[in-house]
């Protein structure tokens, strides 16, 4: 299904198991998601300039804030 959004669950999921060293096709295959999808959320990460310990470390609401920062905002249909 497309642009379904992860739960911060899964999004934490993928946190823990990048920090455990698996690679991005095997954590897709774990959480049955895209492999896309995995390396879409790693480059938020990457952006942020924080260690996956540190990700974890926030709450839900900090972490949404830090991934959703990167998206562009919808431009007004002046039809």
């Amino acid at each position: 299904m497309a642009n379904k959004t992860l739960t911060m669950l899964q999004i934490r999921r993928i946190l823990q198991l990048l920090n455990a060293g698996l690679s991005q096709r095997k954590i897709a295959k774990t959480l049955s998601i895209s492999r896309n999808t995995v390396q879409d959320y790693c480059l938020k990460f990457i952006k942020s300039r924080l260690t996956h310990d540190e990700l974890l470390a926030l709450d839900d609401h900090a972490l949404n804030e830090i991934l959703s920062s990167g998206r562009a905002a919808r431009l007004k249909d002046d039809r």
